[in-house]
């Protein structure tokens, strides 16, 4: 990613500095000079310099270039003037924080360096935690479990998708207030409004929106991908009013902590109930992937094998792990696939684009982007093979967001696969992040994507071709078993018996021509 010059930042322990910012891009080819009283506290001394660079990376970069309507240049002075007489880090970058949320984007955003390290955790695929997946419900604050890792701590103490957590180890969590949400994030505005519990007064987001393992997309202008962040038990870093001196990140850190160690969380369930567990610490292996041989009878009585794949997240192991279950596969006669992305909130933009080689021929368009000058840039395939052409159909839901909604996009326009299930989140925006000098880290809004037929996706989704309902029947069938996946609950999920419908018909008229 492009960024200011470095050696811009002449600090010194004085009442006022000057500082002459200037950028690399060709397009911004100029210098501005300011004037502002430098802190006599080290630790404030050390944000100034982080503003500093978070507010020249933004004038590069940030997708809108009024910033909002508003003189960014002098945004710059304003916060330094209200940062001067601080005496911690944290104020300071409350006030970086405030500077970045006048920009109307909830995407765009600092963490600081503690808050960053958190990002790297789990980036070999291991986790020292309790499994489990937080999000905060964008009007309350409230924070919601979107899933927990099979077999996980968590999975095994009951908790459930949809319970909201009320404390961890003692830290009253429900009053917190947020003032915005996610990067492959969530944001309040988008698609979709959260549902209300008359029973409870508590408004619970739909599955799907922010996860903690988050669209941290790292693509310059340039589309350059430079670094694969994986976010694992992270609730989403709220830039805003911190009450009873938590966070959602302070929360997501008290689940984590050393193997053998324990943590008590009382959540509250759907029936309303409240209850107190507590749940052991354990090491946790990831993986984006489990798959299962569904066997499924035609109508003219044959029986075949369907190959089943979920994607829970596009990490960086996501192509990968793919590729080695369409493998074992294919070696074992399976002539048709289902690739279920419900619930799959995004991850690494990179990831998605390699999932969908695996499906794809040719030079076809994956993804259109649009810069800040409102350009649009195809990303294509080149000389692409795919690994097999037997029949896909793709599931997706309200929970299907950003790269979820890169993949489902570019199987569908370019006629690989027919989407099942319910319009997705729409999450079309694309995020850099830069490590800051302090360890902090920059979020910001570069660009957004279009489908490969420029179809918008950004707070609309992408509406199915062929709608199913949720529920599950109890109809179970003769099974056969492959990693996680229950093979019965499988065959009664009402949306896999829709997508096999489908692949029957694809597969009726493939055998017809």
């Amino acid at each position: 990613m492009t960024s200011i010059g470095k050696g811009l930042f002449g600090f010194a322990a004085a009442a006022t500095a000057l500082v002459s910012v200037c950028c690399d891009s060709p397009a911004l080819a100029e210098s501005l000079t300011v004037a502002f009283p430098v802190s006599r506290a080290q630790e404030v001394n050390t944000v100034q310099r982080t503003l500093v660079e978070a507010w020249g990376l933004i004038r590069e970069t940030f997708i809108d270039p009024t910033f909002n309507h508003q003189d960014w240049d002098s945004k710059l002075q304003q916060t330094m003037v209200e940062m001067f007489p601080l005496r911690s880090s944290d104020a300071a970058y409350t006030k970086i924080s405030a500077m970045l949320s006048t920009l109307g984007d909830p995407f765009t955003r600092i963490i600081s360096p503690k808050e960053y390290q958190s990002f790297r955790i789990g980036s070999d695929g291991n986790l020292q935690g309790v499994g489990l997946f937080i999000n905060a419900e964008p009007r309350t604050g409230h924070l919601v479990v979107l899933s927990c890792v099979d077999s996980s701590p968590a999975a095994r103490a009951g908790i459930h998708e949809g319970d909201e957590l009320i404390e961890i180890n003692g830290i009253l969590l429900s009053d917190i207030s947020f003032s915005m949400l996610n990067v492959t994030g969530n944001a309040h505005e988008y698609n979709g409004s959260p549902c209300y519990n008359p029973k409870t007064g508590i408004h619970k987001t739909r599955l799907g929106m922010l996860t903690s393992i988050m669209d941290l997309h790292v693509i310059t202008q340039r589309l350059e991908y430079t670094r694969q962040v994986i976010v694992l038990e992270y609730a989403f870093h709220i830039a805003g009013e911190r009450l009873d001196g938590v966070d959602s990140e302070a929360a997501a850190q008290k689940l984590r902590g050393r193997a053998g160690t324990t943590v008590t969380s009382k959540d509250l369930g759907s029936d309303s109930s409240i209850r107190e567990v507590k749940i052991p610490r354990e090491y946790i292996k990831l993986s984006p992937i489990s798959s299962a041989i569904i066997p499924h009878r035609t109508a003219d009585g044959h029986l075949t094998k369907t190959g089943y794949v979920k994607l829970s997240a596009f990490s960086q192991t996501a192509a990968a792990d793919m590729e080695n279950a369409i493998q074992e596969m294919e070696s074992q006669d399976v002539h048709a696939y289902i690739l279920d992305l419900r619930n799959n909130p995004g991850g690494l933009v990179k990831a998605g684009l390699d999932v969908a080689q695996i499906w794809l021929d040719g030079d076809e368009t994956l993804v259109n982007t649009i810069d800040r000058d409102g350009n649009t840039l195809p990303i294509n395939m080149v000389n692409g093979h795919a690994m097999t052409h037997d029949p896909l159909v793709v599931l997706v839901n309200e929970g299907s967001a950003s790269a979820s909604e890169i993949l489902a996009g570019a199987l569908h326009d370019n006629g690989r696969a027919i989407l099942v299930g319910h319009k997705t989140f729409g999450k079309g925006k694309i995020q850099s992040v830069t490590e800051l000098h302090d360890g902090s880290a920059l979020f910001v809004t570069v660009a957004k994507y279009l489908s490969p037929a420029l179809h918008d996706i950004d707070q609309v989704g992408i509406t199915p071709d062929v709608q199913c309902t949720t529920d599950m029947l109890n109809s179970p069938k003769d099974s056969l078993l492959k990693d996680k996946s229950s093979i019965s609950s499988l065959e009664a999920d009402s949306c896999i018996m829709v997508a096999e419908h489908e692949l029957d018909i694809q597969q009726s008229i493939g055998t017809a021509s």
